[in-house]
């Protein structure tokens, strides 16, 4: 494992934890991306101040003008959208991802920076249901644990795929479920969550 690799393994198996992004940010330094290393420690520091102050912190003020300045380039070295996810605390959440495309977008990302996503559940573009075999394969991927935010998209994923996905003991940065679009999860998925061996904390949940 490369050392960029450790650094994003760090921080995606400790969120919550500004350590691991700040020593990031030295290594970036070091690494030759100062840019992207300032851009880290001045968005952690804005986002620690009262709401009050935010308006006249140099810190946000200075964030705002590095992602202005470099934001393009950072957004091009992985193949993301200018509309896609947000930066917080120096790196890109709730990226848009579908289970059909996970493996590509995801590996592609993590191998630069240890962003988060929002996995949006719904059919094959041939409009045809995902293969339970497909789902079985995602639910064992390790990298489920970038995943923050699950919502519906739709249709057509169902009850049966939700319940298997939810069996993944690597979804344990997930905090918000979102399946208010269609009834797709049922009891047996409400039974899922309930029971997922991720032992993840929802903060909403929220249901048809």
């Amino acid at each position: 494992m490369s050392e960029r690799a450790a650094f994003i393994d760090a921080i995606l198996d400790n969120p919550a934890d500004d350590t691991a992004r700040l020593v990031f940010a030295d290594w970036l330094q070091e690494n030759g991306e100062p840019e992207r290393a300032e851009f880290i420690r001045v968005q952690i520091e804005a986002e620690t101040l009262p709401e009050a102050e935010l308006a006249e912190s140099k810190s946000d003020q200075r964030a705002v003008t590095l992602q202005k300045e470099h934001e393009h380039a950072w957004r091009q070295a992985i193949g993301i959208a200018s509309d896609d996810g947000t930066y917080s605390r120096g790196f890109l959440t709730r990226v848009q991802l579908y289970p059909q495309d996970f493996d590509g977008r995801v590996s592609r990302v993590l191998s630069i920076e240890p962003a988060t996503f929002q996995l949006s559940l719904q059919a094959n573009d041939d409009e045809e249901p995902i293969a339970l075999k497909a789902v079985d394969a995602l639910a064992a991927d390790p990298r489920l644990r970038a995943i923050t935010t699950i919502v519906s998209s739709g249709g057509r994923f169902g009850p049966k795929r939700f319940a298997r996905l939810m069996k993944s003991p690597h979804l344990t940065n997930l905090r918000d479920i979102d399946i208010s679009w269609d009834d797709l999860i049922g009891a047996a998925g409400i039974r899922a969550i309930a029971n997922s061996p991720a032992g993840f904390e929802l903060k909403p949940l929220t249901l048809a």
